[in-house]
């Protein structure tokens, strides 16, 4: 390779009074070379001087660029061309020979040549150099990586981008290959480089993206990262193997292995919960960095929770490592009640453009498991018994049931017999109404108030509730279809600690009370305390007893209409007949539908109780299902039930496991 700076003289004769003219004058070096070069070829480099004929000049060579090496020169010669006005001159002509050594495309600085008096400059220049396998170029196909770090720290995630340079026109590469360094991870992304473009000369040259990697180095020391090998186009290009130097992380960041830029974040959804019940811990590190590789700190938990972690993530590529976050959800559930003491440890990461340690504090976190009783006084859910005057009003009252209350389709039926029947029909008429009134009026419960009430109330107050059971057990067997004596015996049954009796009371009276609200409500606060998600529904779409006199007024206006219809001919009582039979058929199906309803036989599992396959005390149990479940009654063999759950389990059950709520399958 030529020094910058060293001079070649060569004596050339006179010079030509025109140039002395020119003295100090700076004019251009025009270089001239061949079309295509490929590595190990030689070649010849002229430049065309304005110095004419033969005369001294001091050359000063340029520095030529790695891959192109001097063989001889530079020597002058004498060149003939032809003017703009079409005579002849001649020039001097400033030669050398070179040969190139690698492809790659390479620039060559300009020369200068002088003759003492004027310098001319210029001459840089550009040379393609193709390897030989790829003549049908213009010019050379380079694999590199886009960028490549000399050091790393353990557990630092950096893109690895291999592009290939002067691509003439973009296309996918045929095959890529590389091995994964010793002691490090490397990972496939997408996302990551972009295509980039020059022109050179009147072609675009394209630098594509072949593929990206995240690299990840585990160990200190040093790395060696192998060759690439790409397949494009038929030929076949590869990279250097690289060292890359890695550093050991700081001690406070060695624990958790974190390199990047985070947020820390812990979150406990809970600190007061339910025996049995979950509260959820979330630990969370997000932001850009090793989101691959790095460790999220563990919470230390008193050996009398029991806990189930889950881990969750999202994160991309980016261009310092990944960027989003990681979590950890932790399930925590306590068998018994107390207050426990959660530590969440401190988070250490390290900052590799400034190599410097940042740190977010950790937390001690407290947490209490309260019984059920407690939960739901905590959430001040207060349940009272209803009174005296509630007790004497609730007795059923579901008229469907009782058949002198149908007796209230009578005044319809005597119009529609007495519309043929003139004569006699208005005395019959209001003496069958009356009739109906009378046997309706008996048709309605009567009650009579009781001391054992106020008692039963006074012994709730002192929260002696096993005496007020009592009083509800020694007055049972006349109340039993009483709503209001089921839903206070449900309250008091949940206050005794009898979870499965509780459930099956207020489900009776919900069933007896036509669906009321605070029925419903406190079974429903009951239900979701005990974890009872899937219970048989209880539905209607109106109170029964509201269906009924629906049902009774739409037949009593069917039978009007349908009389004036056979008295009149008359389009308006024809409309009407077609309105009250619509409703007929309406109340009358949602009539049926609640009778099957509440005929249905059902009960609630005292405790938790394995279902068997089949009926006999041998059987194995395949599945246990926990207390106060409700379950349907199917039918029934020797000592067992066949069950049915809301979510359709069937099985056999002992009786002695079941608490009959409605039906007579035990």
């Amino acid at each position: 390779m030529e020094a910058a700076g060293k001079h070649s003289i060569f004596r050339t004769g006179l010079v030509v009074l025109f140039f002395l003219a020119t003295l100090f004058s700076l004019s251009a070096v025009e270089p001239e070379i061949k079309d295509q070069i490929v590595t190990g070829q030689r070649f010849t480099l002229k430049y065309n001087t304005g110095f004419p004929g033969r005369q001294t000049v001091d050359i000063e060579s340029p520095v030529w660029p790695d891959g192109i090496s001097r063989i001889s020169g530079p020597y002058t010669a004498q060149r003939t061309i032809q003017n703009e006005d079409g005579s002849f001159s001649t020039v001097l002509q400033v030669i050398y020979t070179l040969r190139a050594n690698e492809s790659g495309i390479f620039d060559v600085p300009e020369i200068s040549v002088t003759d003492g008096t004027t310098t001319e400059r210029g001459g840089a220049l550009r040379i393609p150099v193709l390897a030989r396998d790829e003549s049908f170029l213009f010019y050379p196909l380079q694999l590199k990586w886009a960028s490549l770090p000399d050091t790393l720290y353990v557990g630092q995630a950096v893109p690895l981008i291999l592009v290939m340079n002067n691509m003439e026109e973009i296309i996918l590469p045929e095959s890529i290959s590389m091995n994964t360094p010793d002691s490090a991870l490397l990972e496939e992304v997408s996302g990551l480089g972009d295509i980039e473009f020059s022109v050179m000369e009147t072609t675009t040259l394209f630098n594509v993206p072949m593929q990206t990697w995240m690299l990840t180095p585990s160990r200190p020391g040093t790395m060696t990262l192998g060759a690439a090998r790409v397949s494009v186009l038929g030929l076949n290009r590869s990279t250097e193997s690289q060292s890359i130097t890695v550093r050991p992380l700081p001690e406070e960041a060695a624990v958790t292995g974190a390199v990047g830029d985070f947020r820390y974040s812990y979150e406990l959804s809970e600190e007061s919960f339910t025996v049995d019940d979950p509260v959820t811990l979330k630990v969370r590190v997000e932001g850009e960095g090793n989101l691959n590789y790095l460790v999220l700190p563990e919470p230390e938990f008193p050996e009398s929770l029991n806990v189930i972690s889950r881990e969750s993530s999202s994160f991309r590529a980016s261009e310092r490592g990944f960027e989003g976050y990681r979590e950890v959800q932790y399930t925590i559930t306590a068998t018994g009640e107390g207050a426990f003491r959660i530590t969440v440890p401190r988070f250490d990461w390290l900052n590799p453009g400034t190599g410097r340690t940042s740190s977010a504090a950790g937390r001690e976190l407290n947490l209490e498991a309260v019984s059920l009783l407690d939960s739901l006084h905590n959430q001040d859910l207060v349940f009272t018994l209803l009174g005296e005057d509630q007790l004497l009003k609730g007795d059923p009252a579901a008229l469907y049931r009782i058949p002198i209350a149908y007796l209230m389709l009578l005044p319809g039926i005597l119009v529609l017999i007495l519309s043929r029947f003139r004569r006699i029909r208005k005395t019959f008429l209001i003496a069958g109404l009356l009739v109906s009134g009378l046997f309706l009026s008996a048709a309605l419960p009567e009650s009579d108030g009781t001391p054992w009430i106020s008692e039963a109330a006074a012994s709730y107050e002192a929260e002696e509730y096993q005496e007020a059971l009592s009083h509800y057990r020694i007055n049972a067997p006349e109340w039993e279809e009483n709503w209001a004596f089921q839903y206070n015996k449900g309250i008091l049954h949940f206050m005794a600690k009898e979870d499965a009796r509780a459930v099956a009371s207020l489900r009776k009276a919900l069933y007896l009370s036509g669906n009321r609200t605070v029925v419903r409500d406190t079974l429903g606060a009951i239900e979701n305390g005990l974890g009872l998600e899937n219970q048989l529904p209880i539905s209607f779409s109106l109170p029964p007893n509201l269906i009924f006199i629906l049902f009774v007024l739409s037949v009593n206006l069917l039978m009007i209409t349908l009389s004036r219809v056979l008295l009149r001919n008359s389009a308006l009582p024809v409309l009407f007949l077609l309105i009250f039979s619509l409703s007929t058929l309406t109340s009358g199906f949602a009539l049926g539908r609640n009778i099957w309803l509440l005929s249905r036989n059902e009960a609630v599992l005292r405790g938790s109780a394995g279902i068997r396959r089949i009926p006999e005390e041998g059987g194995s149990t395949w599945i246990t299902v926990p207390e106060g479940t409700s379950v349907e009654l199917l039918s029934g063999y020797g000592d067992f039930s066949l069950i049915r759950s809301a979510y359709g389990l069937e099985g056999w059950i002992h009786n002695s496991e079941l608490i009959l709520i409605k039906g007579d399958r035990l």
